[in-house]
Formats: structure tokens, sequence, C-alpha cells
């Protein structure tokens, strides 16, 4: 009886809100592709293996995981997109980029691929500063604990 009457007052059940929109789609790219120059190639290949080891090797501390999930993002989003960017120009317009910027559409490529190769180099570090510092600190033990080795040539 009741929906009987929010149908006639027209206050039925609420609806479920909508779902919200998913994201569009991150551009898959080939990193083999051959309209994307061979050193750009071989540099893209070199940033998504480097974040795949760091990816498996990673422990799961917090820091790990904010450092993890900007090296991800940088693999699946903005290296794909870079490398879309520049495949969906055609090639007879990529002078126009020398134009504007008086470098080449391959060198501006290029220098974007060593900007995102010297951050993964650089979170690279990050992750391994803990293992560095807990080398640091167990070859200190020792030395304190076992006394310093004697070089047996000096």
């Amino acid at each position: 009886m009741k929906d009987w009457f929010r149908k006639i007052l027209g206050s039925g059940p609420t609806a479920p809100a909508p779902a919200a929109p998913a994201p569009p789609p991150v551009p898959r790219v080939d990193l083999d592709d051959e309209r994307l120059p061979a050193n750009a190639r071989a540099a893209a290949r070199g940033i998504a293996e480097t974040i795949d080891r760091l990816v498996r090797q990673a422990d799961s501390s917090a820091f790990d995981r904010i450092v993890l999930s900007e090296l991800v993002q940088l693999r699946d989003e903005h290296l794909p997109k870079l490398l879309r960017s520049y495949i969906d120009v055609p090639a007879e317009h990529r002078k126009e980029i020398f134009k504007k910027t008086g470098r080449s559409a391959s060198f501006v490529l290029d220098e974007a691929l060593a900007k995102m190769r010297a951050r993964v180099d650089a979170l690279s570090r990050d992750l391994a500063q803990s293992e560095l510092d807990a080398f640091a600190n167990n070859a200190e033990f020792v030395t304190r604990r076992y006394g310093k080795i004697e070089d047996p040539f000096g």
C-alpha cells in the first residue's frame, strides 16, 4: 500500500546513484613499434624493465608502496602516453615541432625519456637506501664486534 501512495505522490524508492564513469583507458603502446626511433624503443624498454624489476624486488613497507605506485604510474600511464603522442603525429608533420622548438621530434622524445629514466633511477636509489643503510650498519657491527681485519699484505 505504501508503494501505491508513493507512486501516486511521485515519491518512489530512490534509485541508486549512477556509477562514476570509468577513467579513459590508458593508450597501450608496443615498445617495439617501428614508428618509434630505435633509441627511443630501447630507452622505453629499459625504463619498463627496470620498473618491473623494482616492483618484484620491493618489500611491502609504506614507503615502498608510495614509490612503487609512482613507478607503476610512470610505466602504465605516462610512458605509454608519451610514446603514443609521438606515434600519433604524422611523420610528415613532425618537422613542425622543429619549427616551434628548434629541436626535432625525436630529440624531444629522447629528452623526455631521459627525464623519465633519471626519475626511475632516483626512485630506485630511494628504494635501495634502506638496504644500503642496513648493509653499512651490519658491516660496522662486524668491525666493532670482531675488530679490524688485518691486511696480510700491509
